[in-house]
Formats: C-alpha cells, sequence, structure tokens
C-alpha cells in the first residue's frame, strides 16, 4: 500500500477507553477498498490466478483487513513485521488514490 494512504487511515484512528475505532467517512473507506480490488484483479491477472496479498504497516493492518473482508474475504493482509526473515517478496504492484484523491479532513 501507498505509504500516503497508510497515513490517511493512521490519522483517523481515533483511540479511546473502550479501544481503537476507524473514523474514516464510509465513502474514502469504500474507494479504498475499490482500489484494492482493482489491484487484486489486475495482478491476479497477470500471475495466473494467484491471489496476491496485500502488504501494509502494522498499525492499520487490522482496519485494512476489517474493510476489504466483505469484498475480498479470500485476499490475505499482512503487516511488514509478519514477513519472515529470508522470504522474498515480490511487489507486483501498489495500492494508492491518486487517481481520486480523497478530500479529508486530518
Amino acid at each position: 500500500m501507498d505509504p500516503q494512504l497508510e497515513d490517511l487511515i493512521n490519522s483517523h484512528l481515533e483511540h479511546a477507553e473502550r479501544g481503537t475505532m476507524l473514523t474514516l467517512p464510509p465513502v474514502v473507506q469504500s474507494r479504498i477498498v475499490e482500489a484494492i480490488r482493482r489491484q487484486v484483479q489486475q495482478v491476479n491477472a497477470s500471475t495466473g490466478g494467484r491471489l496476491p496479498a496485500v502488504l501494509c504497516s502494522p498499525q492499520v493492518r487490522l482496519w485494512v483487513r476489517r474493510m476489504i473482508e466483505p469484498l475480498l474475504p479470500q485476499v490475505a493482509v499482512l503487516g511488514y513485521n509478519e514477513i519472515v526473515r529470508g522470504l522474498e517478496v515480490e511487489t507486483k504492484g501498489m495500492v494508492t488514490l491518486t487517481h481520486e484523491a480523497p478530500n479529508v479532513p486530518s
């Protein structure tokens, strides 16, 4: 995932007594999910049907998983810290919102 997109998600995490909540507007969450879906489809087509994993920072991993689970339950979401030393990661694309930059207050 694009580090700027991760920063956007991270900036909308609200930590409270009862836990952490994602306060990102639903329309922006939908844009993120759609961007991930498009990237997964592109990579899936170019790898002969092998499903890619979404790799992101550990701080946003849970929230990315929760956002995509209804539409993409088969796609793994991993944090950088979950990649085992010595494992080679092959980058096939990056999820961005550059063409549909969200106008969301920080």
